[in-house]
């Protein structure tokens, strides 16, 4: 989900469909906006796909939808509300819902503890700012590691893993990018390598074909 702050709404919105009919016109992508497609807390928003034109590679179509699903390209809503539109990566009423409170100041993602903390390592008065969820990259990754390495990878998970932060602001005609990684963090990731070194070295060991023993004579 996004949040982009405008005074013009209308405006904004209306860049964006135009944005929408040009990849159509262009071919670069089969577009569709509808506006008032569904109802999420008693409020209309609007609904837009966007499916990729792979031509001749049949490669980049299974990509597309490993990553979109059947949509084969992101899906979403898009709403307007006071000082900027919020849009959704896919059309979940539960997300633009929580969205919407969140544009409100109701259970805002900045609010978080957590994140709060990080957000204050990066530069002051940011256009951006962005943050990469590390613990719930490992959850979905630790599952598909034990299928393909055939093993169990032994990790505890830290009860919190602090997300990685990055930030944009601009500087006397410039720009300061910032890119923060906590300690916490760091540590946690260079456990996780251990933790799949050890895995792989056990699933070696178990291919290896065990030493022949000599027969045992018998015991009369």
């Amino acid at each position: 989900v996004t949040f982009s702050a405008t005074k013009d709404t209308g405006a904004a919105v209306a860049e964006f469909k135009k944005t929408l009919s040009a990849m159509s016109e262009e071919k670069i992508a089969a577009t569709k906006y509808e506006t008032g497609a569904a109802e999420v807390e008693g409020v209309k928003v609007d609904a837009w796909e966007m499916k990729m034109s792979m031509g001749d590679e049949p490669q980049m179509a299974q990509v597309m939808m490993g990553l979109f699903g059947p949509a084969g390209g992101p899906t979403g809503y898009l709403a307007t509300t006071d000082g900027g539109i919020i849009q959704t990566f896919s059309k979940s009423a539960d997300l633009m819902a929580s969205a919407m409170k969140a544009a409100k100041g109701e259970g805002s993602f900045a609010k978080d503890q957590l994140v709060s903390q990080i957000g204050a390592k990066l530069p002051e008065g940011r256009m951006f700012e962005g943050y990469i969820g590390v613990k719930g990259i490992i959850e979905s990754v630790l599952p598909m590691a034990a299928m393909f390495m055939g093993t169990q990878v032994k990790f505890d998970m830290p009860a919190q893993v602090p997300p990685v932060a990055m930030g944009l602001a601009a500087s006397e005609g410039g720009a300061v990018g910032s890119f923060y990684v906590p300690n916490q963090t760091i540590k946690t990731v260079a456990d996780l390598v251990r933790a799949f070194e050890e895995a792989q070295n056990r699933g070696e060991e178990g291919d290896e074909e065990p030493e022949a023993k000599p027969a045992k004579k018998p015991g009369f």
